[in-house]
């Protein structure tokens, strides 16, 4: 395959990150676009440049197209980030003397893990700091001059500022200098130089942004609100494990309602033990590979991959910071194994490319898994009520979009314990309380981590207000009209 069909293939890949977006934006996707619609809370402590950029970019396709959704500009600049990322992965790659039909086929498997393809297709914030970190690596690889140590240095500060989780990468980067020989104090001291301009920045917007906390709160975000921590225990650890594999491949419950009956669940398990036996057997990857001796880079990927893994097994197993994983795996092969035969490599690529697209990316564009839209419309046109919503942030998050951030509801929040003593003062004064019976895949990583608590139904009358179908069923929402009398 020529280098021109190389970009075809890259090129045709990312039309379908552009044309197939989810229509299940996530709780945070919805945050960030009403932020860029409506010029409010630009700069959030962890991903601090992300919301600003997107702001312009809006701004920038608005100015063309002037009924274009924010939500979508912010799709569509994942997705071109998206095929540079692939790009960069590739010449990063040969940089690193990877043969080139093995650099494309590498990075072919990053194109199609889902999930890259999971952020490339949404309006999360993961894919441009990816970029900025490969190419930093890119001019870090063999950098010849200081002019390119600068600009690898420029781009793992911005990959920061674009998302916190990115230090780990930009840390790495020094460590090597520090252990590289011959030793150059130049070489690091130019290197954190630029580094020091994160703090440099943050310093800056957290004076102009006026968040009324320190600035010691303001770097730490989240985790200094308490909504975020980092925690060791075997829950964590069983989830790095799902999720990394989720990194490449998509698993979740909700495959299981995608196959419409037993007899093709037993044919499709029958297949996917055909495909692997091949893979493995037939195939017989570890007779395909040479092993790479003396390229001191693998150590760079490799440091920079198993901090990314420890912080994310830290933060309850996010899935979200591991969509670097399959990008620092491949660049670490590419360092220690030559492919002498690339059977093995396609077919894998084919086969999780097929398996993503049809449990993966196909579904979240055509289905309504996380419908919500009654629950919108019964929130806006009664203001004055109250409402106890499962999907509590991502209704508040969809009005914010929608009416901007001015506009308030009331939302009862489940995770506080003692919640129905404020279900109970609330109805001993005459208000009003929806709540909703949503139908959810039989299985759900959120089962496990959810810290919503459940309301005792029968505790309370019940009037159906709505239902709806979803994906996954009949979904009903009640109007508490009085409590009962109990003895």
């Amino acid at each position: 395959m020529r280098l021109k069909n190389h970009h075809i293939t890259f090129l045709c890949l990312s039309l379908v990150y552009l044309f197939l977006p989810s229509q299940n934006a996530n709780i945070d996707s919805w945050y960030y676009a009403a932020c860029v619609k409506h010029n409010a809370e630009l700069w959030n402590s962890h991903h601090l440049l992300y919301n600003g950029f997107g702001r312009l970019w809006y701004l920038t396709l608005q100015f063309f197209y002037p009924n274009i959704e924010a939500i979508a500009t912010l799709n569509i600049m994942n997705s071109i980030a998206a095929l540079a990322c692939l790009f960069v992965l590739k010449a990063c790659l040969i940089k690193l003397n990877t043969e080139k039909q093995t650099a494309f086929w590498l990075t072919l498997l990053c194109g199609v893990s889902f999930g890259f393809m999971r952020f490339a297709t949404d309006a999360e914030t993961y894919i441009l700091p990816l970029l900025f970190s490969l190419i930093t690596s890119y001019f870090f690889v063999h950098f010849k001059s200081w002019k390119q140590l600068i600009l690898s240095a420029f781009c793992s500060c911005l990959a920061i500022l674009f998302h916190q989780v990115h230090i780990w990468w930009g840390l790495v980067f020094v460590v090597f200098l520090l252990i590289q020989k011959p030793f150059s104090i130049k070489n690091i001291l130019l290197f954190v130089s630029f580094l020091l301009l994160v703090p440099v920045v943050y310093f800056i917007v957290f004076k102009y942004a006026n968040t009324h906390t320190t600035f010691i709160q303001f770097v730490t975000g989240e985790y200094s609100k308490g909504n975020a921590s980092l925690e060791f225990n075997l829950k964590n650890l069983l989830f790095t494990a799902i999720n990394f594999m989720r990194s490449f491949i998509q698993i979740h419950g909700n495959i299981f309602d995608f196959i419409p009956s037993d007899s093709v669940l037993a044919l499709f398990l029958l297949l996917l033990m055909l495909v692997l036996y091949y893979l493995i057997f037939k195939l017989k990857p570890w007779q395909t590979v040479r092993k790479i001796e003396n390229n001191h880079y693998k150590l760079l990927f490799v440091l920079a991959f198993v901090l990314h893994l420890i912080f994310a097994f830290l933060s309850s197993a996010n899935a979200e910071f591991m969509v670097m994983l399959p990008f620092l795996l491949v660049l670490y092969l590419g360092c220690s194994i030559q492919f002498i035969d690339l059977r093995f490599l396609k077919t894998l690529v084919l086969v999780i490319f097929i398996w993503n697209m049809c449990f993966g990316i196909l579904p979240q564009y055509f289905l309504s898994l996380n419908k919500v839209n009654t629950q919108v419309d019964i929130a806006v046109k009664n203001p004055k009520s109250y409402f106890l919503w499962q999907n509590k942030s991502l209704v508040e998050n969809i009005i914010t979009y929608q009416k901007g951030f001015n506009i308030h509801h009331h939302y009862i929040d489940s995770r506080n314990e003692k919640f129905y003593l404020q279900v109970d003062s609330l109805l001993s004064n005459n208000h009003i309380i929806f709540i909703d019976k949503v139908s959810k895949s039989s299985i759900s990583r959120n089962d496990f981590y959810s810290k919503q608590n459940e309301l005792n139904l029968r505790n309370y009358e019940l009037k159906v207000f709505a239902s709806y179908k979803s994906f996954y069923g009949e979904n009903e929402i009640f109007l508490i009209t009085k409590k009962h009398d109990f003895k």
